[in-house]
């Protein structure tokens, strides 16, 4: 037996050459005389069953197989096998560990790489003598194969597996293209490119078949091993008799490496993302769940790399990777083409390719999907139970309970698609019978196929467009304040909100905070980290020392709702962390800022021995907000104008319950951007300005945009603590928004050094979005573009704060839009939610979490639900995400019942409107002379 390189007790073959010159008869291992051998019935071994020194190899040193291994008794564990294992376990974990990026870069090199090896081998292949017998013997068909359905399923589990369907590999992989990808041709060039790759290696491999059966002098099929065989016995026996056999070696086992690792890589990563997708919190633990995936994977694979392992591996190979592959895919045609529809089908693919299908290809797709697939698979399932033959591993043979664990192996995939149904059904918020959810899971929903979803783009590029200077302030006292004075003939006056030149007032210069101010503000209360940074904006000190500026804030917050004044969460069905900024008077964000605007302005006004008419323009939840806090100063009066038809009940109700002499409600036939105008020409009216000093108290003021600061380092605070990460943790703020007033404060944190980005989110006015896509920043406004939504507080088109915003970004340069928006980073995006989504999200926040939302909050969890849908690896791009609460859902108990939520949303403050009585409004009429009206009203009521 030629065993020279085979165990380690085989060193040469000199003692068969030795029996050979002395006319002995070699044979285990020994030589034996003539008449020994022909009375102990010992002959020669025939040529023909020769064990080859790479098979003695594999299975005596590498496997480890002897006599007394089997499927029972599968040894101790090869530990070079182990070691290898580990190593690919390694390999794997590390490609994928950062997710899409990092294994597709890795592919570049593991996907390339068998081209090159198989196009070396080819070339020698096909120099070899008996080449061309073993491609005659790859090309030649055997007609008798085609009606064994044996074949055929061989066949169909080969593609299947290879082009990994029914298994989600595409799947997982595809969802992490744009939505708009060419499916067609990238369909076309991996099924295409998967074929014609297994052609081109055959050529590659069956040229050196066909020299190993011209060495070995037999036939071509006695030498095409299946299997592991082939690769681990034939080809390293060929190439062993080639010139410089570790070169070959070694480029055709660093090619089964990388084909390897290309298999792993989509295998795994389907694993982790069907976790995650299942237990969506896992998401922001991905890099972990990897590891664990892989180290998983390690241990399972142990029992394989033991003496009896490829028993083990031959019983895996022929139960598991045959029928569950063509089960799954006969339901995935059934689910498709019937339950979802192939209608639904077509539509998404035109949506995705921009285009309808051709009609001969539609007509082609609709009769595969509906007919000849099924049944093709179908019939081969059929015809392969009929023609079952129990597997054996060469010449060993599976005992019985060996067959009852591979079918068992076998059923176990194929199980998770009725068990996940089931699960599904009882998961279902459907009433009524299990008929009913059943039928309610298996019917397809718009949000299957609506791509509702709407990002900016990620480079923007545009023509310069000149915007409207942003003017400086002028402070008092300091040039950074927050409630600047402006020069007049009656001395120092009230902010008026808007420049002479139309643009809006900003901090002359943005105070820098060291690491170290950071840790000490981590500590403190939502009061004294307010009064800690209007310190540093005011250094005149409107409200006193630092001491009695938070004695003062901690007053202004004692009637909120919740002790921390705001608060972030975490729900625990999906991980969506929310700050919840809707605890103040009027559950509505403004409160933060208003109410500490309100007392700001009381007291400069008290040490000017004024008195100050406030004018507010409302698309929702700033009108009740800035009514309320007014009404609790001493040297103020307010007017409210809010947009007829545009705001909820409830919104309203806050505003017109208010008992005080102090407020004055004004409805206006017109949307909130028009009624911004007639703020802007009130405070244009110099008479005005002198005798009323007037002020705008909604987001045009800039002392709101400073008092907005806070929260974002209280709620950054409270993440980096729920986290337990440094004071570098990167957070983007998700933030529902309309004038952008909210973003302008986030920007000035931003700017004062905190590691924060921002995702814009609108409603389907999407006003911000919109400039972004367009880069042009447009300040007129038409009453017929402005859609009235659920998200009311957002129904507006000019987006003002973006001046700040812009301003900020650019570094106070202020000549052109397209060079701030290119200062946008890659997260500072900008996403839609139309009233349809935000439905759906509050609805599946409810199913999910039992937590109810508003819906300008759904319009940012909303953005979340596509990063979780679409297995987007945010914590490279976001860090963590926090969804920002701007309102309490008790004020949308409109928007809750269309949600179908079935449970009541109350709260005591909305409760209460129920017993007050509502007061006058005045209602200012489309066709008349808005600011003309203004006037009147306020001589009318001596404001």
């Amino acid at each position: 037996m030629l065993c020279d390189f085979s165990v380690e007790e085989c060193f040469s073959d000199s003692e068969y050459e030795r029996c050979n010159q002395s006319s002995g008869i070699y044979a285990g291992g020994l030589c034996h005389n003539v008449s020994e051998a022909a009375a102990k019935g010992i002959s020669a071994l025939p040529v023909a069953d020769r064990v080859s020194a790479s098979e003695e190899y594999l299975n005596r040193y590498v496997l480890g197989i002897d006599e007394n291994t089997s499927l029972g008794n599968i040894g101790k564990v090869q530990w070079g096998l182990a070691l290898s294992s580990l190593c690919s376990w390694v390999l794997i974990c590390l490609s994928l560990i950062k997710g899409i990026k990092s294994s597709g870069k890795v592919v570049y090199f593991t996907a390339t790489f068998p081209y090159v090896v198989l196009t070396i081998l080819l070339v020698k292949g096909v120099t070899l003598p008996g080449a061309m017998d073993g491609l005659k013997f790859y090309l030649v068909p055997d007609w008798g194969k085609v009606a064994d359905p044996n074949v055929w399923k061989d066949a169909a589990v080969q593609i299947f597996y290879s082009l990994s369907i029914a298994s989600g590999g595409l799947i997982t992989l595809s969802s992490y293209n744009k939505f708009d990808n060419n499916l067609l041709r990238d369909t076309m060039i991996v099924c295409f490119g998967n074929c014609l790759t297994s052609v081109y290696a055959g050529f590659a491999i069956f040229s050196v078949l066909g020299y190993m059966a011209h060495t070995l002098g037999v036939t071509v099929q006695e030498v095409a091993n299946s299997g592991s065989g082939l690769a681990f016995i034939v080809y390293p026996s060929a190439i062993a008799t080639m010139w410089c056999p570790p070169l070959w070696a070694i480029l055709f086992f660093l090619m089964l490496l990388t084909l390897g690792l290309d298999t792993m890589f989509a295998t795994v990563e389907n694993a982790t993302s069907s976790l995650i997708d299942e237990f969506p919190r896992l998401n922001r633990y991905k890099p972990w769940v990897v590891v664990a995936t892989c180290v998983i994977g390690f241990f399972l694979n142990l029992p394989l790399c033991c003496q009896g392992g490829r028993y083990l591996l031959d019983l895996l190979d022929f139960y598991a990777a045959g029928w569950p592959y063509l089960f799954i895919g006969l339901c995935e045609c059934v689910i498709v083409a019937y339950m979802y529809g192939i209608d639904n089908f077509f539509d998404d693919l035109a949506q995705m390719m921009q285009r309808p299908l051709h009609w001969f290809l539609q007509h082609h797709l609709a009769v595969l999907l509906l007919t000849v697939t099924p049944l093709l698979i179908l019939a081969l399932l059929i015809l392969s139970f009929v023609e079952f033959v129990p597997p054996t591993s060469g010449s060993y043979e599976y005992p019985l309970w060996g067959h009852a664990l591979g079918w068992g192996l076998a059923v176990a995939p194929v199980l998770i698609v009725p068990i996940m149904a089931i699960v599904v059904c009882l998961r279902s918020d459907s009433r009524g019978s299990a008929k009913s959810a059943w039928k309610a899971i298996i019917s397809p929903t718009e949000r299957w196929r609506d791509n509702a979803y709407d990002f900016a783009r990620e480079s923007i590029h545009s023509v310069p467009t000149q915007t409207s200077t942003v003017s400086m302030i002028h402070a008092y006292g300091a040039a950074s304040y927050p409630f600047p004075y402006e020069p007049s003939s009656n001395g120092q006056q009230m902010p008026k909100g808007y420049a002479e030149d139309g643009g809006l007032y900003v901090p002359e210069e943005i105070p820098s905070i060291s690491e170290e101010t950071l840790a000490k503000w981590k500590t403190m209360s939502y009061p004294d980290l307010c009064a800690a940074i209007l310190d540093l904006f005011d250094s005149d000190r409107l409200l006193g020392s630092i001491e009695q500026s938070r004695e003062r804030f901690r007053n202004c917050y004692a009637n909120f709702n919740h002790p921390e004044v705001l608060k972030v969460v975490e729900f625990p069905g999906d991980g969506t962390m929310i700050a919840e900024l809707f605890h103040g008077p009027t559950l509505a964000f403004k409160d933060l800022a208003l109410f500490g605007v309100a007392m700001i302005a009381d007291e400069l006004l008290k040490r000017r021995q004024r008195k100050c008419l406030a004018v507010v323009a409302t698309s929702g939840d700033t009108g009740s907000s800035a009514a309320r806090a007014v009404a609790t100063m001493e040297n103020g009066s307010i007017i409210v104008l809010f947009p007829k038809n545009f705001i909820t009940k409830t919104q309203e109700r806050q505003m017109t319950t208010i008992s005080s002499e102090n407020v004055h409600i004004v409805e206006g036939e017109g949307n909130s951007d028009e009624l911004d105008v007639v703020l802007k020409d009130l405070t244009r009216d110099e008479n005005l300005q002198q005798t009323h000093n007037i002020a705008i108290f909604n987001s045009i003021n800039v002392a709101r945009i400073v008092l907005q600061i806070p929260y974002f380092f209280y709620s950054y605070f409270r993440v980096i603590e729920s986290k337990e990460t440094g004071l570098d943790h990167a957070v983007t703020f998700v933030l529902p928004t309309g004038g952008g007033g909210n973003l302008a404060g986030g920007v000035f944190a931003k700017a004062m050094g905190l590691p924060i980005r921002f995702v814009i989110c609108n409603n389907s006015n999407a006003a911000m979005h919109n400039i972004i896509q367009t880069s042009t920043l447009s300040k007129s406004a038409d009453a017929a573009d402005v859609q009235k939504t659920l998200a009311c507080a957002m129904d507006i088109k000019v987006p003002y704060n973006l001046e700040r915003v812009f301003y900020v970004l650019s570094k106070k340069d202020t000549k052109s839009v397209k060079e701030v928006m290119e200062l946008f980073e890659a997260a500072e995006n900008s996403f839609v939610a139309t009233d349809e989504v935000i439905l759906q999200t509050m609805k599946r926040c409810w199913v999910k979490n039992r937590e109810i939302i508003c819906p300008h909050t759904a319009t940012a969890v909303a953005f979340y639900h596509h990063l979780l849908d679409n297995r987007v690896d945010f914590q490279q791009q976001f860090g963590s995400i926090v969804c920002v609460a701007t309102a309490s859902p008790a004020k949308f108990p409109e928007a809750v019942e269309k949600a179908k939520i079935d449970a009541k949303v109350s709260h005591p403050v909305i409760e209460a409107l129920d017993n007050l009585p509502e007061l006058n409004k005045t209602l200012m009429k489309r066709d008349e002379n808005w600011l003309e009206f203004m006037k009147k009203f306020i001589s009318k009521h001596n404001l």
